[in-house]
């Protein structure tokens, strides 16, 4: 039973937290008309959407399973090796969504295959809304339904936390974090370069990547270059380009992930664009991200000691972020406008209060900003 299965976890709950003080304040929550003991009889739990953002839900995850000693959770039929390994306790089903789908074909959600998939129970939970997936798309289950909105200016995990108040009261995210939570380090030896890109324009050249590893490598730091399935060609052509014989590369997979992650866990810090292997980096170390169109108030991995660099453009976020075929974009200058000597200085730099940030050296107007995720 889930709740068994978090027993370990009872001595860390608090009643207030310092990422989510305005929410604690609010008046207790309202369950509604359902009495509690019945409404988590049985619970599903929907997050069908890519690897950085179910990484994201994993606190929100875990708590929910916790109130279910019937939880089941849905994710998309990609990510359920992942789901598996983040949450082993919690019962993982398949379910795919066509504006969702990366790459493989997946039809349309009939109304009765959404009133067979969640027949079985008595409330739904769904960390996700947007113009395919929300009530009325999911009308037939003829369940309670209950619904996370995200806001570009709210980071996914606070977003989760105040949506499900009214229905499970406050929790603090970091207690129920599966990873660590580890402070920035006062001395950096050992740095992963996380290469993975969710979509097209959040990458950074491998240009860039080498001549950070070479920059790297002269401070007397070793240096582990990381990449996802689809990045073999992309790594092996940045350690060519790179020229270390001392370079590492690690392609992480679905077979690999402990492997990954204990890699991972062995670096002072892990640089990485905006993309599913940088959240998952975030489950094992320290992580400087580079943000180019994605809005990182809401994506930033999530961590207080987490740190990202930005240049905020006006056209960011970039309405062409997602679009891989047709990208009305040419410049990309939120890209090409990082530097790796940008990179060094803000790995370098003091550590300040969570939300605040600090100008670098920088051409183009790029700075740090710390703790995005607990701002």
């Amino acid at each position: 039973m889930a709740s068994e299965a978090h027993s370990s976890l009872s001595s860390k709950h608090v009643s207030d937290s310092h990422i989510y003080n305005d929410v604690a304040r609010r008046p207790p929550p309202l369950i509604g008309s359902t009495p509690a003991s019945r409404m988590f009889e049985s619970v599903a739990i929907v997050k069908p959407d890519h690897v950085g953002d179910l990484v994201l839900a994993a606190p929100a995850i875990n708590r929910l399973a916790e109130l279910s000693p019937n939880p089941v959770l849905f994710v998309s039929s990609t990510n359920v090796w992942l789901a598996q390994y983040l949450f082993p306790y919690i019962p993982v089903r398949a379910l795919d969504f066509p504006h969702l789908a990366k790459g493989i074909g997946v039809g349309a959600l009939s109304p009765g295959m959404v009133r067979t998939t969640f027949a079985p129970f008595r409330t739904i939970f769904v960390l996700r809304v947007d113009a395919a997936l929300n009530r009325p798309a999911l009308r037939t289950a003829n369940r309670p339904i209950f619904m996370t909105v995200g806001r570009p200016d709210v980071h996914e995990v606070r977003s989760h936390a105040e949506c499900l108040y009214g229905v499970i009261g406050h929790y603090d995210s970091d207690s129920y974090w599966p990873g660590r939570l580890s402070a920035w380090p006062s001395q950096i030896d050992r740095v992963a370069l996380v290469v993975g890109a969710g979509f097209p324009s959040n990458r950074w050249a491998a240009w860039n990547w080498a001549r950070l590893a070479r920059l790297l490598h002269r401070h007397g730091c070793s240096v582990l270059l990381v990449g996802g399935p689809s990045e073999g060609d992309f790594v092996a052509m940045t350690a060519k380009i790179a020229n270390l014989v001392s370079l590492q590369t690690f392609i992480g997979t679905a077979e690999n992930i402990s492997e990954m992650l204990r890699r991972l866990s062995e670096c002072d810090v892990a640089i990485a664009t905006d993309g599913g292997s940088g959240h998952l980096a975030s489950l094992a170390c320290p992580v400087l991200s580079l943000f180019t169109s994605s809005p990182y108030r809401r994506f930033a991995p999530f961590g207080r000691e987490n740190r990202l660099i930005t240049l905020e453009l006006e056209c960011s976020p970039c309405m062409n972020a997602d679009d891989r075929q047709v990208n009305l974009c040419l410049t990309h200058e939120c890209s090409f406008g990082i530097l790796p000597e940008t990179v060094m200085e803000a790995l370098h730099a003091a550590t300040l209060p969570p939300g605040t940030s600090r100008q670098l050296t920088s051409p183009f107007g790029a700075k740090v900003i710390f703790g995005v995720s607990h701002a």
